[in-house]
């Protein structure tokens, strides 16, 4: 049987990991979209850069322009908004 080159095994790694755990983070959600299409919208594990592996809410609905969306959000004192707040449900950049 022939070995598997480096890059092949580091493509075989990088599609096993599906999110599932934290040693199992994945880059983003579309890496994680495309190692398990059928993921659905919830919690994953991410491999944020700097970070390390986070729990992450991920959009991985087909109909939300292809799914395999994160969502993320920094806030900082004084700069806040309520849970009940637009900013949640719409398209928008709080500056």
């Amino acid at each position: 049987m022939p070995l598997r080159s480096t890059s092949a095994r580091r493509r075989a790694s990088a599609l096993a990991k599906d999110g599932s755990s934290a040693a199992l983070a994945a880059a983003s959600a579309a890496a994680i979209k495309l190692v398990k299409p059928s993921a659905t919208d919830g919690v994953y594990w991410i491999n944020l850069p700097t970070v390390g592996p986070t729990q992450v809410y991920c959009l991985m609905d087909s109909t939300a322009n292809g799914g395999g969306w994160m969502m993320a959000m920094k806030a900082t004192t004084g700069t806040t908004f309520s849970f009940t707040s637009t900013h949640w449900t719409s398209i928008s950049t709080v500056t």
